[in-house]
């Protein structure tokens, strides 16, 4: 037993041995030695070079990449799909070409592992340092090569080590200098004082198109550090990769350029040639070097338009350096030429319809001035200019002017170069929209063949395009729009795309008027990409600020990236990256549309929101999911009252007078959020801000004070503007909002006047009429009154008020304050906003959902289809206070009288929400309307005003007759006057005083009679109640005038809910009300109805 320990202990020890001495688990001399990732143009010839000494087992190498953003990786490739190069001694070359955008732009990186583990030191970045986050670098902070490629690098260039030695920190990174992809670089020899390899660089095939008729000579540049060349030579045949079983001497023939000494052959049309060129020195220690493989194909097709040679290849066209096909040199505006000379577009490619100097045909050559002219936004004439978008940035620009592209076409033409059909081509490109005028203009992406060009049969523009605004900006500036398409289908829309081998096919953007008068805006198209049947499809976004993204393809945000109008994804997957925001401002608010054709995003998005200063309580719903809590995003993640982390941004929401819960510290401690509690239709303070996170759609009452830099201690402190942000993940499918009656909810109904409060869960403004009327897509209701809904106003009453309840009208889109507030059908984001409930009975589900279809405006407002479409008569009322001469707006009503309504309060009636300052509504029997839409006035018809809470002395009315065709008077109970109202607006001024009769809520009524009426006929009623305020103990009403022994008492809290209802019996002209100790504190209505008389008073419970 004791020998079998002993030889256990014995191999524990051998294994120790080794794997301590290194000799299992050694990693081999390995580096990254030559990489090129960024170019002029579309990025080509993405590669990535290693050097290995005695590799061993390729697939026990990869190189891992990096995205800079984050830390995290984005592909891996093993080193068994590289291709061998030059081996010199023990050493070999080893190199990888990317198909496509395979090394993303810095500041980004790779790591070269052995067996799954990092090689030491070979953690590299380039444009900037990071740390991993994930993968074999985890953790560990790259190392920045200290050198760099740009847009003006060639595509033959590269970044490359030189020096000589046999280990990775023996040489230093140079460039970008010619490539040399496969073997080793110039300047660069392996072993101390070894012979370093000649370089061969300017390879050039000649002719650059060969023909079946053609031979092909090949020559080259080949320089060597230490000696001269011995040998040259090239070898050649037709298969990929070799062998290459024909050889052709290399000669000298002037400096260091050598050509090969005979051609090669003509070849078949559709072959395609595979070489290699190789050098030796006449050193005693001869090195060779063997340039990486190299190709043409024969092509005997006559080419015409931009030549599209490859397949899941991204093409960029910017206008800016010269592009074979495209433009030559920088575009500069110097017109159209079949053999473009500098700043000329190539007019094999490009054509242009809709000019007054005519239309262009593919090879004219069109130098008039329609065609011609360099300006800077704003300078532009009609027709095409070049736009400079920054020093040496420019784009081909036009404005439409006259009749000048009202219609018409910028078209692009292409071949199919690529030996494959085409039946998928994605699109992207820049649009620069200058909106400087009062016209709408459209620029839609339209394709086709060029029999369709001809007959004007382009395909019908799809949901990518872009219109200009009609309204011109004060302070227009022209930031661009990214536009991408997936062209799947052909321009009839009928049968799949198919671009066969040797076809033309057009891409174009059509230009035309849309809406409104006057000049146009101008407009300019860069960055245009395409690829054809990719792999991988869609474009990436570098970052930065853009007007609008509307997206038919898969699309990756890579950087931070502020969006300041519209997101529109109509198809594929944009992936954000948590770095999209969309900004608000004063002046403009972005927005999503909505996400169709199974559209979807991945990853967080910012949401803004510009709040105005203005202290009072809004109605607001977060646009997103958040995993964040409400301080996080609302408060700016500030842990006192006092701290404004993120100056402008977020507000203070109290609840607490220390602090406790995530809420700002306040003197009261009163809270400042709340949820309603839509079954008992109570309003409940929201319990944390530090726990709770954010759900689109749940609706909040939020008081705000102005910023964060508001000090919550002085309650005199003026409002400043402020921006709320919120961020998390964008609602895509349909959200139901719901809840179900319950006892509590009949019993503070009192029999009507309960209400469900929603919020709007997108990021987007939402028709409501079609969400509440509409079909499915766009929405549905249940037990709610489908005919209007109600927002909260903060800017109704002014700077000395605290907001308004707007009703709104859901059948036209117009509300109760004939013009004041801008309430309409439409409900914004970030807003909430309350329906009627219909049936109280407890157990009735009630609700309302938001279709995935739903947003607005929609253009024309949805017609009533159970009313004819008579002409109505109209009463539009607004109170106004007075101060200084001034008149302020507080609240208004609206009357609809037509046969085609009843005069019973029914649903196309709006009730009244009470605001918390003064109230004007129509009463009818105990209900109190905001809109009512009643039967046709007839003789003695009267329309009973109810007007409550005056704060001033000074008020006004003013009454718009629209169509009422019966005399009408304005009758003051208080005044005992009577006044006739014209057709039109009517003003009437009048005061409040200590006199109680002057502030009944009954003072005013509208009569109808062809006649003037006597006073008398109208007398005034009083009602006196005391103590007012009052407490548990309750209060007396007395009635002076009361001419039957009983009496019906209602008390109304200020959302206009039954808090108190009973028949209750005279006593001396008086009743007595004692069970109020229920009642919270706060501001009610007494409203009595005893025989004829109806009256009402505001009540306060302290």
């Amino acid at each position: 037993m004791a020998r079998y320990l002993h030889l256990k202990t014995f191999h524990l020890f051998v294994l120790c041995f080794i794997s301590c001495s290194g000799i299992v688990l050694a990693q081999n001399n390995a580096w990254i030695n030559e990489f090129h990732y960024d170019n002029n143009g579309a990025d080509t010839n993405e590669s990535v070079e290693i050097i290995i000494e005695n590799p061993g087992t390729l697939s026990d190498y990869a190189v891992v990449r990096y995205n800079g953003n984050g830390g995290v990786t984005y592909g891996t490739t093993s080193l068994d799909e590289f291709t061998a190069g030059q081996t010199s001694g023990s050493f070999t070359v080893y190199s990888f070409v990317f198909p496509s955008n395979g090394l993303q732009n810095g500041p980004d990186g790779f790591a070269l592992t052995y067996e799954g583990t990092l090689v030491s030191g070979q953690f590299l970045s380039y444009e900037g340092a990071f740390t991993a986050t994930n993968g074999p670098a985890n953790g560990i902070t790259s190392t920045d090569v200290g050198v760099a490629e740009s847009g003006s690098t060639l595509a033959t260039e590269s970044l490359q080590l030189t020096g000589t030695g046999s280990v990775y920190n023996n040489f230093a990174w140079s460039g970008p200098s010619q490539a040399s992809l496969g073997n080793l670089n110039a300047g660069q020899a392996i072993g101390a004082g070894a012979n370093i390899a000649p370089e061969i660089t300017n390879i050039v095939a000649s002719p650059e198109d060969a023909t079946s008729t053609d031979v092909v000579t090949v020559n080259a540049t080949i320089t060597d550090a230490q000696d001269n060349i011995d040998s040259a030579n090239l070898s050649w045949g037709l298969q990929d990769g070799g062998p290459y079983p024909n050889t052709i001497g290399l000669n000298n023939t002037t400096g260091t350029t050598y050509e090969t000494s005979t051609a090669i052959p003509a070849q078949m049309d559709g072959t395609t040639v595979y070489y290699t060129l190789s050098a030796t020195d006449d050193n005693a220690m001869p090195e060779t070097a063997v340039s990486m493989q190299l190709t043409y194909t024969v092509n005997d097709m006559t080419q015409v338009g931009f030549q599209l040679n490859d397949t899941n290849f991204n093409y960029t066209i910017n206008f800016d350096t010269s592009l074979t096909g495209i433009n030559e040199g920088g575009f500069t505006g110097d017109g159209l030429s079949p053999a473009p000379s500098s700043g000329q577009l190539d007019s094999n490619t490009w054509l242009i319809e809709g000019l007054s100097d005519g239309d262009s045909s593919f090879g004219d050559t069109n130098t008039s001035s329609d065609f011609t002219g360099t300006a800077n936004f704003g300078a532009a004439g009609s027709g095409i200019n070049s736009y400079t978008i920054a020093p040496e940035d420019y784009a081909l620009g036009f404005q439409p002017a006259g009749s000048d592209l009202t219609p018409g076409i910028i078209a692009f033409r292409f071949q199919n170069n690529t030996g494959e059909v085409i039946t998928n081509l994605q699109v992207a490109y820049d649009l620069y929209v200058y909106n400087d005028e009062p016209r709408s203009n459209s620029v839609t992406l339209v394709h086709g063949t060029e029999t369709d060009l001809t007959n004007s049969s382009l395909s019908t523009p799809g949901e990518v395009y872009l219109n200009s605004p009609e309204v011109d900006d004060l302070s227009p500036s022209a930031l661009k729009s990214v536009l991408t398409y997936d062209i799947n289908t052909n321009a009839a829309g009928d049968a799949t795309l198919n671009i066969a081998p040797g076809e033309t096919y057009i891409i174009a953007w059509q230009t035309d008027d849309v809406s409104g008068g006057g000049s146009r805006d101008e407009f300019a198209i860069d960055n245009i990409q395409f690829k054809a049947n990719a792999t991988t499809p869609g474009f990436s976004f570098i970052g930065g600020p853009v007007e609008n993204l509307i997206l038919g393809t898969n699309y990756t945000i890579l950087n931070e990236t502020d969006l300041f109008n519209e997101l529109r994804v109509v198809a594929g997957t944009l992936q954000t990256n948590n770095n999209l925001t969309l900004r608000s401002t004063a002046d403009q608010q972005a927005y999503t549309g909505a996400f169709t054709n199974g559209a979807t995003v991945v990853g967080d998005v910012t949401v803004e929101k510009y709040i105005p200063g203005e202290r009072a309580f809004r109605i607001l719903s977060s646009p997103v999911h958040t995993s964040s809590t409400i301080q996080a995003n609302w408060q700016e993640g500030a842990t006192s009252a006092t701290q404004d982390p993120n100056p402008g941004y977020g507000i203070h929401i109290t609840g607490s007078e220390t602090g406790a819960n995530g809420f700002d510290a306040s003197p009261s401690g009163n809270a400042s959020a709340f949820t309603l509690n839509n079954a008992t239709q109570a309003f409940e303070p929201i319990p944390n801000t530090n726990i709770d996170v954010l759900e689109a759609g749940k609706p909040f009452l939020i008081l705000i004070r102005g910023s964060r830099a508001i000090d919550v201690t002085d309650n005199e402190a003026m409002a400043d503007d402020t921006v709320l942000r919120t961020t998390g993940t964008l609602e895509l499918d349909a959200v139901t909002q719901s809840f179900t009656t319950t006892a509590a909810t009949q019993d503070a109904s009192g029999g009507d006047g309960t209400f469900f409060l929603f919020g709007n869960p997108f990021a987007r403004t939402v028709d409501m009429n079609a969400v509440f009327n509409g079909d499915a897509t766009n929405g549905a209701q249940q037990n709610l009154n489908p005919n209007f809904y109600y927002i909260f106003d903060p800017q109704i009453n002014g700077d000395n008020g605290r907001g308004g309840y707007v009703t709104i009208d859901l059948s036209n889109g117009s509300n109760n304050t004939t013009g004041v507030s801008a309430a309409n059908g439409s409900l914004q984001a970030y807003q909430g906003g309350f329906a009627q409930i219909v049936d109280n009975t407890p157990g009735t589900l009630t609700s309302i959902t938001f279709g995935e279809n739903a947003e607005g405006p929609t253009g024309e407002s949805q017609t009533n289809t159970f009313y004819s479409n008579t002409i109505p008569a109209i009463i539009a009322g607004k109170l106004s206070r007075v101060e200084s001469g001034i008149s302020i707006f507080s609240d208004g009503f609206k009357v609809t009288a037509s046969s085609d309504y009843t005069s019973q309060v029914d649903l196309y009636d709006a009730q009244k929400l009470a605001n918390l300052d003064e109230n004007i509504a129509i009463a009818v029997d105990d209900h109190l309307l905001a809109i009512e839409k009643r039967d046709a006035f007839t003789e003695n018809t009267v329309v009973q005003l109810h007007i409550d809470n005056y704060r001033f002395a000074n008020y006004e009315l003013e009454l718009t007759l629209d169509n009422v065709e019966i005399p009408s008077y304005l009758h003051d109970r208080y005044l005992d006057t009577v006044s006739l109202l014209e057709s039109g607006e009517n003003h009437i001024a009048f005061t409040i005083s200590d006199n109680e009769q002057s502030s009944a809520a009954d003072r005013f009524a509208i009569i109808f009679n062809s006649e003037p009426l006597a006073t008398e006929t109208y007398p005034t009623n009083e009602l006196l109640i005391a103590p007012n305020p009052f407490n548990d103990n309750g209060f007396t009403i007395r009635i002076p005038d009361a001419t039957t022994t009983t009496a019906t008492v209602q008390i109304v809290n200020v959302l206009g809910q039954i808090a108190y209802q009973a028949q209750e019996t005279l006593i001396n002209n008086e009743i007595t009300i004692s069970k109020v100790d229920a009642l919270p504190t706060g501001i009610y209505y007494v409203k009595v109805k005893s025989g004829t008389m109806t009256a009402a008073r505001k009540l306060i419970k302290n």
